[in-house]
């Protein structure tokens, strides 16, 4: 999963932080598959959906 972060306040959306070259952070986060829930993902899958811009 990659996430991108940008100023929400200054900006519509990514692509247009991105045009007026101004900072973005980019954090990546790799999952592996099993047959078994883990229970040390649950924080980050909490975490996202608090996310207040979704899909920006």
């Amino acid at each position: 999963m990659q996430i991108y972060l940008y100023n929400s306040d200054d900006f519509d959306s990514l692509s247009a932080a991105i045009k007026e070259r101004r900072i973005i952070a980019a954090m990546a986060v790799f999952f592996e598959l099993g047959q078994k829930d883990n229970p040390a993902v649950d924080p980050i899958i909490q975490g996202l959906k608090g996310v207040v811009h979704h899909g920006k």
